[in-house]
């Protein structure tokens, strides 16, 4: 008997070649899918995150004080502004997220 079909015989005699000594591979940890409900709750926690740090970073807006709020509809901004040009510079901030949600301005003024 040739070595080659010797090491054949031995790997089928042991299981190895016919699976029959394989460890189970274990299933891949299943993620469960979001449901609808919590891809838009992170969405608009994304939304609110983002536009929350884009407005605090704001040199221009440093002695404004605006919160942002985000439900699945409405981005609604509210707090303090000191003049009509952060009112302005919170909504140009603000527009290009009108896309995804109606922006409604709560501000007031100081």
């Amino acid at each position: 008997m040739t070595p080659l079909r010797l090491c054949a015989l031995i790997l089928l005699s042991t299981g190895v070649l016919s699976g029959q000594n394989q460890s189970p591979t274990p299933p891949a940890q299943a993620r469960p899918t979001p449901t609808p409900a919590q891809q838009r709750a992170s969405a608009n926690s994304q939304i609110q995150d983002q536009l929350s740090t884009l407005l605090s970073s704001d040199p221009f807006l440093s002695d404004a004080d605006v919160q942002v709020n985000v439900d699945d509809q409405n981005i609604t901004l509210t707090g303090t502004i000191v003049s009509e040009g952060q009112r302005q510079r919170v909504l140009q901030l603000a527009s290009p997220y009108g896309q995804y949600r109606k922006i409604v301005d709560k501000t007031t003024m100081k």
